[in-house]
């Protein structure tokens, strides 16, 4: 296990978030995944989201649900979660279990 880590900081453009994961997104890190994501899309001051996957080398079923949850919520409440930079592998796993279409990708990155 390599650990986790999400840090979020200030986006290109105002009203923008980064949130950058590293290591695995697991059972156990999902939780600090849902909290971080959370925090950023609290904010007023964000509008838009972009969750940077590049640094990101796995990913179970309950990661995905945390980042499902977070772009439905995004949705739901005006606002916008994109998806950067996933390695290969990961890209895999959103084709396989098809939440790439549902999910929106920095054009850049789409699966």
């Amino acid at each position: 296990m390599l650990g986790f880590d999400a840090v979020t900081r200030g986006g290109p453009t105002a009203g923008h978030a980064i949130v950058s994961v590293t290591g695995d997104l697991d059972l156990a890190s999902a939780p600090l995944l849902e909290r971080e994501l959370g925090a950023a899309m609290a904010d007023p001051c964000f509008t838009t989201v972009s969750l940077d996957l590049s640094a990101l080398c796995f990913l179970d079923a309950a990661g995905l649900r945390v980042i499902v949850t977070a772009s439905e919520r995004a949705r739901a409440e005006g606002r916008r979660l994109t998806l950067t930079a996933p390695r290969p592998a990961l890209k895999r796993v959103f084709t396989l279990t098809g939440t790439d279409a549902e999910l929106d990708w920095t054009e850049r990155w789409k699966p």
